[in-house]
C-alpha cells in the first residue's frame, strides 16, 4: 500500500528533511508514500532574484487583500513545539496560507525548471 503527503511549501532542505521521516516512518509499516509540495509558480522574465521577489509580494499583497488573511505566526500552536504551523513564516511565503512562494519557483521558465529538479532529487 502507498499513501500520498501533501507538504506545504517549503525550502528542498526543508521538503527532503519531511520526506526522509514520513519515509522511514512508512518503511517501518511497510508502507511506501508518494509527496507533492505546495508551490507557486511566477514565471517571467524578471532578471535579479530582489525582482522576482518584488513580483511575489506584489501579488501575495493583492491575494491578501482579497481573501482577509491572518498575519504569518498567528496559525495557532497545534505542532508538538506549540509554535504554529506558519511561525516562521512571512507575508512573502503565504498565500492562501500554505507557503507556496517559499519553494521559490519564480523567473525564467529554465530557473523554474531547475528548482523543480532540485526539488525531484533532493538536493538544494
Amino acid at each position: 500500500m502507498f499513501g500520498l503527503v501533501f507538504l506545504n511549501g517549503t525550502t528542498v532542505k526543508g521538503a527532503k528533511q519531511q520526506i526522509d521521516e514520513v519515509r522511514a516512518l512508512a518503511k517501518a509499516e511497510g508502507r511506501t508514500v508518494k509527496f507533492g509540495v505546495n508551490g507557486f509558480v511566477i514565471q517571467g522574465a524578471d532578471r535579479t532574484e530582489s525582482a522576482r521577489a518584488a513580483r511575489g509580494d506584489r501579488r501575495w499583497r493583492r491575494s491578501r487583500d482579497h481573501a482577509g488573511l491572518r498575519r504569518p505566526g498567528e496559525g495557532g500552536a497545534s505542532t508538538a513545539e506549540r509554535i504554529g504551523m506558519w511561525a516562521d513564516s512571512s507575508h512573502a511565503n503565504l498565500v492562501q496560507p500554505n507557503d507556496g512562494f517559499k519553494t521559490r519557483l519564480l523567473g525564467r521558465p529554465e530557473l523554474i525548471a531547475e528548482r523543480i529538479r532540485a526539488y525531484e532529487s533532493g538536493s538544494a
